[in-house]
């Protein structure tokens, strides 16, 4: 008899919803055109707000970047399926550490422009690793 065939791949996590993938399209364009730094915060903590609903606090974070931010994160699928990542650790040595506006919890929504909802771990890692000098971060908590 033929062995029994194997087992499904587990489910994968579910794309962010078109609207952030389209406001993502918008930001890029924001930077592509010259929009002031102030204007896309604004932009992106209004289209985030809609987003994360108002128990959250949308916050916009820049800073430099010179090898590591210096965090750790963990991921979990939310009750919407959608995978959400949260600071699990700041490092005091680190970028984050130093400029000390972020904090274990924050949920990362967005890195330079790129959605991190949504994102396995992996991706969501490689996304801020890549991540040159300047870096701008959207987080709720």
């Amino acid at each position: 008899t033929p062995p029994p065939p194997p087992p499904p791949p587990p489910p994968a996590a579910e794309a962010a919803p078109p609207e952030l993938s389209a406001a993502a399209d918008r930001r890029k364009e924001d930077v592509e055109e010259g929009v002031s730094k102030e204007t896309q915060d604004r932009r992106s903590i209004e289209r985030w707000r809609k987003t994360v609903g108002p128990h959250f606090t949308v916050k916009v974070v820049h800073m430099k970047k010179s090898g590591e931010l210096g965090i750790t994160m963990e991921s979990t699928a939310g009750p919407d399926g959608v995978v959400h990542h949260l600071i699990k650790q700041v490092l005091e040595d680190g970028a984050v550490g130093s400029q000390g506006t972020l904090r274990a919890g924050d949920e990362i929504l967005e890195v330079n422009s790129t959605e991190l909802l949504g994102l396995q771990l992996a991706e969501a890692s490689q996304v801020i690793k890549n991540t040159p000098g300047e870096v701008r971060i959207v987080v709720c908590r």
